[in-house]
């Protein structure tokens, strides 16, 4: 038998002519047959298969040739013909085959064929089917060319073979629609009802509420006149649901079927009317709009299942007419549901409705009428062959779950998370493009729809960045007979519309491509959806019913089309109405209407776009690019057209112009491009005794480095002959040798190639074959690693013998010719095709790079460069040469000091380096280490930190901003070798919080472009690939031409590289790295091409291989292999590829798997697990403790639970990054000698065992002396003394009371100068018991009570003090407590905690609520006290906090909110916690600040008119209070609350009329009356009528009327939690638009300081649903968007400018990565106060304190009341109405104010925390009551301090609405002044924030950690 089956593949493009796949059959077919010789199981097995699982042997094909010669058989002269059985059966040995026969000798010349299948697959019918299908197309083929269907074989193309059959094509033309007899009042429901039926029953089985609703509802009204009777009406509507069944048709699943039934409803079926008519009314448009939103959106109005699917609603006007008359203001609704009527349906109903009410009749044949009933089920018994075939084959290789890869925002929601809110943008086209419009269709022959639905392919082919096959939906009446066109029903269908789309194809060809395609699915849009999806059975969601396009062409819109009912004429009203116009509902997440009005011949456009997966701005701009691209197309016909449709572009102009500018970096520097050599000897010209070079104790200088350069030079000139243009290799370790031949090799005009040590010896000998190089430059360590016969120069022993010659043989070097063109360098990097590629850099390409970098400030001459790269990276020449080019001083690490992470801090200290490169794995590793072992002072000299090699996130940027001085830079630097080192970076804003790190814009003299797969620029927020041009572009790659054309493009006379690399760019002109368009991968800043281990692999034994980069740290083999073993692999790979390309694990498999195309899928491979290596891991038991030990390092370092003793790390998939982390967890735990080196030389746990036990010994005294060091650390600790604090708090209660108790009983009169007894009393103790300057004392000391007890008493005269703030007074009375203050300051704060540590000089301005913080808790639980020093001419801001002894110099700017310590220059602007000098073209020029005598006296007799107003006010309750007949307590309480009320009054008067109001942007200077009218006066005014203003609570009702009558715009809803700050404000400038809600401590900040130290009001304006939450201040002239939100502790200004829905936080304010949640409805759980509340709660609460004290005395009273109010507390839970609630929490607030001041800083206030409910620990100090909230909540730990200011919050009111969460704060934490920690926030211990730190809610702390800034990050101690 000779016999042999063969495999024949072919790959056909369904473009060809028939004539070219014979063509291509033919060469195919020669070509097998030339080798058809090999037998078919070598075949199989080389593909590893068996004919079992070999699919192509399931489908033959044959052909034999028979003639008539030998078809008698002769036996002895006896002759035997041949018979056929045609009719026996015959065996199928394949699934499916094919035989053509062909007898040439026959008569006719007849060729034959047959199929033979098999018939366990296919049956007689569907074979004979096949048959004349096959048939058919063979008379396409070959028929006669007057056949209809004959095709040009020459070009016409196969994709128009047609397998449906002609009676197919016309079987919509025979379908019969008709009356049914055997059809009564039952049948299957429609294939779309089905589908509208089930999507129901979908989304009532996820959730009830996101039902779908599929009302469809008309709304008309009459036009005025015309009147309509309802009577009439409700006959008419009979007549026409009884004519229709449809309208009374209910949908019934029969569960014992399996099947949706429709069921016709008669009367009797029904109790009641088979429709109802519902009747309302309306007043306002607000509930008209109410009432059409109901019925458009509520699904309960209809019930399929008992046929409610009609209902008529009359809506009238304020009331129901009595005689059922309608007016014009009336309105009509019909709604129908969905599953029985759509759009085409609404016309016969029109009709019918006003014959009815005309004539009272509807005529109608029930035995002959087609009912809707009829329909379906004709619709379900039809075959459709024809439709399926085609849909089957449009549809034949479509990704249908695939969507469309849109320019989405959000990533895609399941069903019952969406909302289906869509964004509707609609615009008209205008009669220019109209027209256009118009004459291209009719120029091309093509519909309308067509050339819109062709516009739209090309727009969704830009949109989606190239993307070919397009596939959309196309809603179809389908009404295609004209008996269907009467019927009332739902036939509409919903078709996939598909373009395959050729991107060079011309619009002009598309358009044929369209209209054909088109033409056919419409020919075939009558196969219902259902029946389409059904033959995709593994398609759960289809994805083209989420894209649509629809086109419309009518005289009028259906929202103004004119209705006729009877002699009435009504208007239909659009669906919209008011409701919220370009939001709406809508199923398609993007959808297209296009509307032609035949009217005014004009076209308008409609966008729809789901707000749950783009956003508003989003949606716009896609608008404004189908606008765009639809101007492109026909603006200019002939020019668009015909050019092919890649090159049109959606890129907008703004873009564009975006794009221009970011690429106009052209700078001119100084110096022309010259050679590298040249810039260096230029630098030792200018500074040659400069350090140049230094590696740990070998230093050359500038000079000395030129002249051992030459040396070598000469060497190379004299012994080798090297002439320019000559490659030189150099393969060295980190030396200073190495800098000496790179510079030597340029000298000579040389090109240097530098070649890795660690490279295996054959590698290097390959790539020193492809350089051709004649020479190799080495070192005694790298010398033997080279063959014999390759020529080496040893540096070290070359500079030794030329040192002589030097002198007299240096006149060569001039005569070398070397220009800027001339190649430099020639570096090596991975290769696709299994060979590196060399990358040639020219002289030009990399000084001018170098002036790039320096122009771009990350490079200097004062720089200190450490060298991290080793030479395998082209980054080691930024720092070895550019260096020198620079001026700097390059440092250089010993060989692999860059792993030595202790070593590489100690370097970075000692060397104080300022500018460093690496790639982020490296920074990650370092700084985690400087971190965890404190060596922070290893980076404080760091100016410029550059990351780069691979992505950077935002972890390692945290870590490194945590780090780092605020002085250092911290970049992001991107670009391949190609472009010389780097093209683009981003200079990282510390302030400003990023999801992702770009790689920011151009370098100078650098061009990027963006294109897509065409070369087209790509749009903003769409990915392509990254060309970069510019000066750094290099010359080529050594001998590769082919690579070189690949990767260079010419773009408009300018050379670009192709990068290969994935980028996006933002709407700021910002490049985000997004990957790769092939395999290349970055392993921890290599560069690797996986297709070259690929080829590696490939030439030992194995049949298949690929390589893949997994989790970022690893290389997998996957080898497809079963005769070769893991080891085997790695020793290959070892002697071949660099030490980063061998793969760490190496998974062999039987067979790779494969995907449809026969390709390696790499989604099937298998993950990868390192435990289960193929190496033997028996022997894993530790012979010794230290392998032990190091067996515990290994697991713990390389994430590997008990690693094997024999196996190297690199085999349990170690990287060299575990590596370090393995150094230096020996170096903590075993031994501190190890060196990086001895590691990776013993990488097997037994092997470092052995190398390092002698070392032990070496170590051990160091780690004993180490021990016994740690074990005497002794901590002196005091504790609080419970008994001076009591006699303490009872000396504070005496001089406080005691003056009261003598003034009322003896000299009612000297009230008034009570205030004068407790200021001089503080005077008195100041002088005695003030501690001087304390540099350091123990807390809980002498000194600590001494300050404490004077703090006690300066806060409990703060009220008095308020009085005098920002005169003469306040700082005389300053001076009197010991501060050294000029009395031309002004002061306005009394937050002040040793006044007499103050010294301020002339001319300063100090904010109100400005802390002056001299005490400074330490770590070590003790205290200091530090002078604050403030020169002249400063101006302090509000809110700022000045702490840790303070020394600021003349002239100096603190905004708002600042935290200042140490030592502060003149001249300097202090922003939050940033310190920027003042620019030198602005200067500070303070206005005259000194008040007049005139001004003095005026504040004076101000300030005494106040006193007198209090004591008349004090007069007027006194007259009430002596009305005997009224009991004491009560009588005193309501004096009480009267005194309050007149209070709040007579303030609200003097602020009106005495005060007035503002000019918004007016200039106060201080020293002018204006000032002290309309600020100072205003500001004493409230805060001396403070306490009358504690009669309402927060969020009063009465806060927002008071604002109003004094000027402020204060719109409904607006909650206010304090009015100080508001009445503090020039009201009149106040504007809070509806919604708007403030928390505790908003602090308005009445005035804005100019440069000139001069004071603007401006207007504050707060957008609806604002929220202001705790400690935030708001400066004028700033103005909020609605639905902003600003977070706690942050300065708003006028230079902030807010979006809706923006989150501002910090100081300045910066808008944070998230947006507002949406305000939720109907849960705010913020209550106003009735005003009747307010003073009632007052009143009882002040009799009850007055009872307390009354029958207890001042001791027993205090007792009581403490008492009470724990008990409150603790029951709180219990009190159910909001009057009592009002009620306890006065008694509370009467508690705090006059008890608990006397507590603060003492353990009695822990002690009644603790009471409360609060767990807290011992030695722990609180500074106030309000320091913490909601105490059941709270646990603070051992030794915690808090300073004043701090506020600790166990709650939050996130969107109004309450939420509680404990909160932890570890032992010995500290927090300092203006601190916040939220709710749910945990401080694990030793933890220390600085002034101003935010802790965000749930926030974790770790130990022994500082924070600072807003919102918190981690600081340098």
């Amino acid at each position: 038998m000779f016999v042999s089956t063969l495999p024949y593949r072919v790959e056909l493009d369904p473009q060809w002519s028939f004539n070219e796949v014979v063509e291509y059959v033919r060469e195919k077919c020669l070509s097998i047959l030339e080798h058809s010789h090999y037998p078919l199981h070598h075949i199989l097995a080389d593909l590893h298969l068996t004919q079992s699982n070999a699919s192509f042997l399931e489908t033959m094909f044959d052909f034999i040739n028979i003639s008539n010669e030998g078809d008698d058989l002769c036996l002895n002269g006896v002759n035997l013909q041949q018979v056929l059985l045609n009719e026996s059966y015959e065996i199928a040995k394949f699934d499916f085959s094919l035989t053509f026969v062909y007898n040439p000798s026959s008569d006719d010349n007849q060729l034959s064929c047959s199929f033979v299948c098999s018939s366990d697959l296919l049956d007689k019918r569907t074979v004979e089917t096949i048959g004349r299908r096959f048939l058919h197309v063979l008379e396409q083929l070959f028929s006669s060319e007057s056949n209809a269907n004959c095709m040009d074989l020459y070009y016409t193309s196969i994709s128009k073979v047609d397998l449906i059959l002609p009676h197919e094509v016309a079987e919509r033309q025979a379908i019969m629609f008709h009356r049914l007899e055997n059809i009564s009042n039952e049948a299957p429901a429609s294939f779309v009802q089905y589908r509208i039926w089930s999507k129901n029953q979908r989304d009532a089985d996820t959730d009830q509420s996101s039902l779908t609703t599929h009302n469809m509802p008309f709304f008309y009204r009459l036009y005025p006149g015309d009147i309509l009777s309802v009577k009439q009406l409700r006959h008419a509507l009979e007549l026409i649901v009884n004519k229709y069944e449809s309208l009374h048709t209910s949908l019934i699943y029969d569960s014992k079927d399996n099947q949706l039934m429709q069921r016709v409803l008669t009367q009797q079926d029904i109790n009641s009317d088979m429709f109802t008519i519902t009747e309302s009314t309306y007043e306002t448009q607000e509930q008209l709009n109410d009432i059409i939103e109901n019925e458009k959106c509520n699904p309960q109005v209809f019930d399929l299942t008992q046929g409610l699917v009609f209902r008529c609603h009359i809506i009238y006007y304020k009331q129901i007419s009595s005689n059922n008359i309608l007016s014009d203001k009336d309105i009509i609704m019909f709604n129908f549901h969905h599953a029985v009527f759509d759009y085409p349906s609404m016309n016969i109903f029109l009709r019918d409705l006003d014959q009815a009410y005309k004539t009272g009749q509807l005529t109608t044949n029930n035995d002959t009428t087609l009912r809707y009933i009829d329909y379906a089920v004709i619709e379900q018994q039809t075959s459709m062959t024809g439709a399926s075939m085609f849909w089957l084959d449009a549809l034949h290789d479509c990704k249908l779950d695939q969507s469309l890869s849109l320019p989405y925002d959000r990533y895609r929601l399941s069903n019952e998370q969406r909302t289906d809110r869509t964004r509707s943008v609609s615009f008209d086209f205008g009669q220019d493009f109209s027209h256009h419009f118009l004459l291209c269709a009719l120029s091309n022959n093509i519909k309308h729809e067509h050339l819109a639905l062709a516009i739209y392919y090309v727009y969704l082919f830009k949109l989606t960045n190239g993307e070919k096959d397009l596939c959309i939906s196309m809603s179809v009446d389908n009404r295609y007979r004209d008996e269907l066109k009467s019927i009332i029903g739902l036939f509409e269908n919903i078709i996939p519309l598909r373009c395959q789309l050729d991107p060079h194809w011309s619009f002009h060809y598309l358009l044929d491509y369209v209209r054909e395609m088109a033409t056919n699915s419409m020919k075939y849009s009558y196969f219902p959806l259902q029946r389409i999806l059904n033959q995709h059975p593994n398609l759960s969601k289809p994805a083209f019913l989420d894209t649509s396009f629809e086109y419309l062409s009518s005289m009028t819109t259906i929202d103004n089309k004119l209705i006729m009912i009877g002699d009435s004429q009504l208007s239909s009203i659009p669906f919209t109405m008011n409701i919220n116009d370009d939001e709406i509902t809508n199923k398609y997440d993007f959808s297209l209407l296009i509307q032609h009005d035949l009217n005014i011949n004009q076209l308008s456009c409609t966008i729809n776009a789901s707000l749950d997966l783009f956003n508003v701005e989003t949606i716009d701009k896609i608008s404004q690019r189908f606008h765009s691209i639809s101007n492109q197309l026909l603006s200019s016909i002939d020019d668009q057209t015909n050019k092919p449709i890649h090159e049109l572009s959606i890129i907008l102009s703004n873009e564009q112009y975006l794009m221009q500018s970011l690429n106009n970096t052209q700078v001119s520097f100084p110096s022309s491009a010259t050679c590298i050599h040249h810039e260096f000897v230029r630098q030792v010209m200018k500074h040659p005794q400069k350090l140049a070079v230094e590696l740990d104790e070998q230093l050359l200088t500038y000079v000395e480095l030129l002249y051992y350069s030459q040396c070598i030079s000469l060497y190379l000139l004299h012994h080798y002959d090297v002439k320019s243009g000559d490659i030189v290799c150099q393969c060295v370790e980190r030396s200073v040798a190495m800098v000496i031949g790179i510079l030597s090799i340029a000298m000579v005009g040389g090109v240097y190639c530098p070649l890795s040590p660690q490279d295996p010896p054959q590698r290097l000998q390959a790539l020193l074959n492809q350089t051709h190089s004649r020479l190799v430059m080495v070192h005694f360590f790298t010398d033997p690693i080279f063959e014999i016969d390759v020529f080496r120069l040893n540096i070290d022993t070359a500079i030794t013998i030329t040192d002589i010659y030097v002198d007299i043989n240096l006149h060569k070097l001039s005569k070398i010719s070397a220009t800027p063109e001339h190649i430099v360098f020639t570096i090596f990097t991975s290769g696709s095709t299994g060979i590196p590629k060399a990358v040639q850099l020219r002289h030009r390409n990399f000084t001018e790079f170098v002036h790039s970098f320096v122009h771009a400030g990350i490079l200097s001459k004062c720089d200190t460069i450490i060298q991290m790269a080793r030479c395998s990276f082209d980054n080691h020449l930024l720092s070895l040469v550019g260096t020198l080019m620079t001026g700097g001083t390059l440092i250089m690490l010993r060989p692999n000091g860059n792993m030595d992470l202790e070593y590489l801090a100690k370097i970075l200290n000692q060397k104080q380096i300022t500018v460093m490169h690496c790639v982020p794995s490296l920074l990650n590793s370092l700084f985690t280490f400087i971190k965890e072992n404190k060596h922070r002072s290893a980076v404080k000299w760091l100016r410029s930190l550059c990351s780069g090699g691979e992505t950077l996130n935002m972890k390692v940027v945290n870590l490194l901003q945590s780090l780092v001085t605020n002085k250092c830079q911290i970049r992001n630097h991107y670009g391949p070798a190609e472009i010389t080192i780097n093209c683009a970076c981003y200079l990282i804003d510390q302030d400003k919080e990023q999801m992702n790190i770009p790689i920011g814009r151009s370098l100078p003299n650098y061009q990027c472009l963006i294109v897509d797969d065409f070369s087209q620029n790509v749009y903003a927020g769409y990915e392509g690939e990254l060309l970069v041009g510019g000066v750094g572009v290099f010359a080529g790659y050594l001998e590769r031409d082919d690579l070189t054309a690949k990767v260079l493009i010419n773009i408009n006379e300018q050379i670009f590289y192709k990068t290969g690399d994935l980028v996006r760019i933002d709407n700021k002109g910002l490049i985000y790295y997004v990957g790769r368009k092939d395999y290349q991968i970055k392993l921890h800043g290599q560069r690797i091409e996986l297709r070259e281990i690929e080829q590696c692999l490939l030439q030992t034994s194995i049949s298949a291989c690929v390589v893949i980069k997994w989790n970022d740290d690893h290389l997998i083999a996957y080898v497809q292999s079963s005769d070769i073993n893991e080891k085997e692999l790695r020793e290959h790979c070892q002697s071949h590829l660099p030490p980063h390309m061998i793969p760490s694990l190496f998974v062999i498999l039987g067979k790779l798997p494969l995907n449809a195309n026969g390709k390696i899928d790499r989604k099937l491979l298998p993950s990868p697990n390192f435990s289960s290596s193929s190496i033997d891991h028996v022997d894993n038991v530790p012979h010794t403790i230290l392998e032990q030990q190091l067996q515990d390092i290994f697991g713990q370092a390389f994430h590997i639970e008990s690693p094997p003793i024999k196996v190297p790390f690199g085999q349990l998939g170690g990287t060299s990054l575990d590596a370090i982390q393995a150094l230096a967890l020996i170096r903590q735990q075993l031994c501190t000698n190890i060196d990086i080196g001895l590691l990776f030389t013993n990488p097997s746990i037994r092997q470092l065992a052995q190398a390092i036990e002698p070392l032990l010994i070496l170590d051990a005294p160091q780690d004993a002396v180490f021990t016994t060091n740690q074990s005497h650390e002794t901590h002196l600790r005091c504790s609080p003394s419970f008994v001076i604090e009591s006699i303490g708090i009872v000396f504070l209660i005496c001089q406080w009371l005691c003056p009261i108790i003598i003034i009322h009983r003896w000299c009612p009169l000297f009230l008034p100068i009570l205030p004068a007894f407790h200021l001089l009393f503080y005077v008195i103790c100041s002088r005695l018991l003030s501690p001087c300057y304390i540099k350091t004392d123990n807390l809980f000391s002498w000194n600590y009570y001494r300050w404490w007890f004077l703090d006690r008493l300066w806060n409990n005269n703060t009220f008095w003090l308020k009085h005098i703030l920002g005169t003469p007074l306040y700082n005389y009375y300053l001076r009197l407590c010991g501060a050294r203050i000029s009395l031309n300051t002004h002061i306005y704060t009394t937050a002040i905690d040793a006044p007499w540590l103050l010294e301020i000089n002339d001319e300063n301005w100090i904010d109100n609520e400005t802390y002056l913080n001299c005490l400074y808790f330490n770590d070590d639980n003790t205290f200091k006290l530090s002078p604050i020093r403030i020169g002249s001419n400063c101006s302090i801001g509000t809110r700022s906090i000045l702490f840790n002894g303070v020394d600021m110099q003349n002239n100096i700017i603190v905004q708002p909110m600042s935290s200042v310590t140490g030592f502060i220059a003149s001249e300097t602007i202090i922003d939050g916690e940033q310190l920027k000098s003042l620019p030198s073209h602005v200067s500070i020029v303070q206005s005259n600040r000194s008040l007049s005598i005139w001004h003095n006296i005026y504040q004076i007799i101000v300030i005494i008119s106040i006193i007198c107003i209090h004591c008349i006010l004090l007069m007027i309750v006194y007259k009430v209070y002596s009305v005997g007949q009224i009991p004491l307590l009560i009588n005193i309480a309501f004096c009480w609350t009267l005194w309050s009320i007149i209070g709040c009054f007579i303030s609200l008067l003097l602020l009106k009329f005495i005060v007035g109001p503002c000019t918004a942007g007016e200039i106060y200077p201080i020293a002018s009356w204006l000032y002290l009218q309309k600020i100072w006066l205003r500001q004493l005014i409230v805060s001396s009528f403070h306490h009358a203003w504690l009669l309402p609570t927060g969020y009063d009702y009465v806060y927002p009327y008071v604002l109003r009558w004094l000027g402020a715009h204060i719109e409904e809803n607006v909650k206010i939690a304090e009015i100080d700050t508001f009445l503090s404000y020039p009201t009149n400038l106040l504007k809070l638009e509806m919604g708007v809600t403030t928390f505790g401590s908003v602090l308005l900040v009445p005035t804005e300081l100019t440069p000139s130290g001069d004071h603007r009001v401006d207007q504050i304006i707060l957008g609806s649903h604002t929220n202001l939450a705790n400690g935030c201040s708001i400066l004028p002239g700033s103005c909020l968007e609605y639905e902003t939100m600003i977070g706690n502790l942050t300065r708003i200004s006028r230079e902030t400018k807010s979006k809706y829905g923006e989150v501002f936080m910090g100081v300045p304010a910066r808008t944070m990565p998230f947006q507002m949640p949406v305000t939720p409805k109907n849960q705010d759980q913020i209550e106003i106060i009735p005003f009747w509340h307010t003073c009632l709660s007052h009143y009882v609460s002040k009799c009850l304190l007055l009872g307390i004290y009354s029958s207890g005395g001042l001791v027993g009273g205090s007792i009581i009341h403490t008492m009470f109010v724990c008990g409150l507390y603790r029951y709180r839970s219990y009190i159910r109405y909001q009057i009592i609630e009002q009620i306890i929490a006065r008694v509370n607030q009467d508690y705090a104010q006059f008890i608990c001041p006397f507590l603060g800083n003492t353990q009695w206030l822990i002690r009644l925390f603790r009471a409360y409910g609060a767990h807290i620990g011992e030695n722990t100090i609180i500074p106030a009551i309000s320091s913490i909230t909601d105490y059941h909540l709270m646990a603070i730990g051992d030794n915690v301090r808090i300073n004043a200011g701090t506020q600790i919050q166990g709650h939050s009111f996130e969107q109004r609405i309450f939420k509680l969460a404990p909160v932890s704060i570890g032992n010995s934490c500290v927090l300092m002044s203006g601190s916040i920690v939220m709710a749910g926030c945990k401080l694990m211990g030793n933890n220390r924030l600085y002034p101003g730190t935010l802790i965000m809610k749930n926030d974790q702390l770790s130990p022994n950690t500082h924070w600072k800034g807003i919102p918190a990050r981690k600081s340098l101690r």
